[in-house]
């Protein structure tokens, strides 16, 4: 039959295999009406016809034990690994001693930028108010020498005792009434007295007879020794009786030497005494300076007791520091340090602040140390501050200025959290630099490769080595690739191997296995990759069912013939087949397309010299 009439048969054959069988016979005759030679090779072809599938999948053989990837490539460190891990530990190392040398220098240079903000504050205010108290002093000694003061003396110092004649000085106090009248309208002004040596004296304005307190006598002998004093703030009655001022007041009081006679030196003949509110001279500058959000400056005693307002007196109150009725913090305060944040964890109940230590700050200053920290420490709150702080030595009292740690170290935080995220990165990086080739490495293993192709599946074991079901790397094709392994393999027979191949890949008939690549592994392992296969071999076949139509047989064996033949022709001779060496398979969507393999006992008769390669 000529070729347009094989292609003929094909077209008919595939159409009535489509049909009903009961019909195919008619469908045929009716098909090939002009064409009786077309029409009896295909019935003919019916006749042996076999609607079941003629190719089974291969059964595929699990992959070797030897291959699996926890015995294959188990997880180590190799020698490049550690060397990697120690350059990289040492980098990390270095690159962390040098951030934290930044760190170092940065945070002594915010921190000394905060100190000098801080001392700045308190040294404002600090000349502020010693600029006030000079001056208040220095008003207070001009009226003690005034000769107001003097004849003011003379008059109430002789009504102290409380009786008033206004027919003998009436006319005296309204004079002195209308000297003192500058003095009395100040704002800050509470009171001015007059005071004889044993401590009793009178107001000035209405004559009110006072008494100085034993403290006030003390002080009052200081005055008479011809000594200006301050008395810092305190509440009206510490040094004064019978003085109905307000005693929740403070009051901060200055005291001069007053001599009857005019230019007289040595000891004084009485004191002169004006107390200011110490709210409006001493707490008014301290409450204008506030650095930062969270800041406050204030003044305090030797005992550590607050002599003017808080920056934060609503959170005094809240946690219970502050009486309700207290107009402020001056006096009603002590900057004791109750080691708890207060204002987390606690309200404080029956005021037991006597208790608790100074702070910080507060024990320093009432030592006479003028100072800084920028560390942090807790104030009378609990809360952590920064601070600076002076003791005034002439005045007794002590000047501070403080900021919540929280806000006032914010970017020092900020730089410190930047240097652990830098420290937990450089680490990270080192691990994952070492780890990651090892895991790398690990996986690659685990999954067995041969050159340049990766081992899926063990598809067959013979005499001399094994074949698996492999992928080629670039091309990521399918190859069948065998590996010929043995105790007793020899330089001679990886020579009878290689000859093997090239013998098969110099044959180019469509039945002959295709051969693309060989080589030799880097511990001697021979291999070859080929291409591979969809179907079964002839002895699979006849295990399933021993007899095969004869058309079948004659289609498979014309195949088998023609390889043999090319292969004849160049002097070559199998000398290998059998039915395990002749497969059946899916080949360009040919079904029974055959392909020779394994012809490794290839029989060179025109070169006979090589034929000793292939004894055993």
């Amino acid at each position: 039959m000529t070729g347009p009439d094989h292609q003929r048969v094909r077209e008919v054959f595939r159409a009535a295999v489509a049909e009903p069988e009961q019909g195919r016979a008619a469908f045929v005759r009716a098909a090939c009406r002009d064409e009786p030679d077309v029409a009896a090779e295909v019935l003919s072809l019916l006749e042996y016809h076999d609607p079941r599938p003629l190719l089974e999948p291969a059964a595929l053989v699990p992959v070797d034990p030897n291959l699996d990837p926890s015995d294959y490539a188990p997880f180590r460190l190799t020698a490049a690994d550690r060397r990697l891990a120690a350059v990289a530990l040492v980098g990390a190392m270095l690159l962390g001693l040098a951030g934290w040398n930044w760190y170092d220098v940065t945070r002594v240079a915010l921190q000394e930028q905060l100190q000098g903000t801080l001392q700045a504050t308190v040294d404002a205010t600090t000349v502020a108010l010693e600029g006030v108290l000079s001056e208040e002093r220095a008003r207070v000694q001009r009226w003690a020498e005034s000769p107001s003061s003097r004849d003011a003396a003379r008059v109430l110092l002789s009504r102290r005792d409380g009786v008033h004649d206004d027919s003998r000085d009436s006319a005296a106090l309204q004079e002195l009434r209308a000297d003192f009248a500058p003095l009395f309208v100040r704002p800050a002004f509470v009171a001015a007295a007059l005071f004889g040596r044993d401590g009793k004296g009178v107001l000035l304005g209405d004559g009110q007879v006072i008494e100085l307190t034993s403290g006030g006598i003390d002080l009052g002998r200081t005055v008479l020794e011809g000594h200006s004093v301050m008395i810092p703030p305190r509440a009206a009655g510490t040094y004064l009786l019978g003085h109905d001022a307000d005693p929740n007041r403070p009051m901060l009081t200055f005291l001069a030497p007053v001599h009857l006679q005019a230019g007289a030196t040595g000891p004084a003949d009485a004191v002169f005494a004006v107390s200011l509110d110490a709210n409006a001279l001493v707490g008014a500058i301290p409450a204008q300076v506030r650095p930062g959000k969270s800041g406050g400056t204030y003044a305090f005693d030797g005992e550590g007791l607050m002599l003017s307002a808080s920056h934060d007196e609503q959170t005094l109150r809240e946690i219970g520091l502050l009486p309700g009725d207290a107009a402020s913090a001056a006096l009603h305060v002590r900057l004791g340090d109750p080691e708890v944040d207060l204002t987390a964890d606690g309200v404080v109940s029956g005021h037991p602040t006597a208790a608790w230590p100074l702070t910080f700050m507060a024990a320093r200053a009432t030592a006479g140390e003028d100072g800084s920290n920028t560390e942090g420490y807790r104030d009378s709150r609990g809360v952590k501050v920064v601070g600076a702080w002076r003791w005034l030595d002439e005045w007794q009292l002590g000047i501070a200025t403080e900021m919540d740690a929280a806000e006032a170290l914010a970017p020092l935080r900020l730089l410190e959290n930047g240097l652990y995220a830098l420290l937990g990165g450089l680490l990270l990086a080192g691990a994952v630099a070492v780890l990651h080739p090892a895991r790398l490495r690990r996986r690659l293993s685990a999954t067995p490769r041969v050159g340049r192709y990766t081992l899926l599946r063990l598809l067959g074991v013979g005499g001399m080595g094994r074949v698996y079901l492999a992928r080629q790397a670039r091309l990521k094709r399918p190859v069948a690739l065998k590996l010929v392994t043995g105790s007793q393999l020899s330089e001679r027979t990886l020579r009878r191997f290689e000859r093997e191949v090239q013998i098969t890949a110099s044959l180019s008939h469509p039945n002959t296995i295709v051969v693309f690549d060989f080589g030799r592994t880097p511990d001697g392992v021979f291999y070859y990759a080929m291409e591979c296969l969809d179907g079964i071999d002839i002895a699979q076949l006849m295990d399933a069912e021993d007899v095969q139509p004869p058309a079948r047989v004659i289609h498979v064996l014309r195949q088998a013939c023609g390889s043999l033949a090319e292969a004849h022709e160049r002097g070559l001779v199998h000398r290998d087949i059998k039915p395990g060496n002749l497969m059946l398979c899916r080949h360009g969507g040919q079904l029974d397309f055959l392909k020779i393999v394994d012809f490794g006992l290839v029989k060179d008769v025109v070169s006979p010299e090589d034929d000793p390669v292939t004894a055993s």
